[in-house]
């Protein structure tokens, strides 16, 4: 039997995102205005920030989407939610510790991690999780916001590395 589990996990606020495409835009027609005028170095001034902003707005609204499929974890980054990106893909068998990062047992274990994944989206406050994965003689840390029906579903696979709160 196949068992499936999916979360996703959107910021708290996109206020930053509305931000930057309204900059964006107000950037883009002050430059077009001073290309009118014929003021071509105030257009390259305000045209390279509409367009820094039009590539920074990409990084400014990112969900996070975390699948379960058969103890294969697949943490995605979604941008602006049109672009997916994999972050990570690990089994539940390789999983050392999974753990709230407030958890006795996560502290005592957090020790010669090489690499950290953060899958957290920004100004996210609900309760963190960490999953401790081995590959090969590399530890790597994922930190993820999670629900207690995507733990429970992980619990099948390793129940000696989930801890349950």
């Amino acid at each position: 039997m196949d068992n499936f589990e999916e979360l996703l996990v959107a910021p708290i606020s996109n206020v930053l995102h509305k931000v930057t495409v309204v900059a964006m835009w107000i950037f883009a027609v002050v430059a077009f205005f001073y290309m009118a005028l014929g003021a071509f170095v105030y257009t390259l001034i305000f045209g390279a920030a509409a367009i820094a902003l039009f590539f920074a707005k990409k990084y400014s609204y990112i969900e996070y989407e975390y699948s379960n499929t058969n103890g294969e974890i697949e943490i995605d980054s979604i941008f602006e939610q049109k672009n997916r990106k994999r972050k990570i893909i690990f089994d539940m068998k390789d999983v050392l510790l999974m753990a709230p990062v407030e958890s006795d047992r996560y502290k005592d274990n957090k020790e010669n991690i090489s690499k950290v994944i953060n899958a957290v989206p920004r100004g996210n406050t609900d309760k963190k999780y960490s999953a401790i994965v081995s590959q090969g003689a590399v530890k790597v840390e994922v930190l993820m916001v999670l629900t207690q029906e995507f733990i429970d579903s992980c619990y099948i696979y390793n129940p000696r590395a989930v801890v349950k709160y």
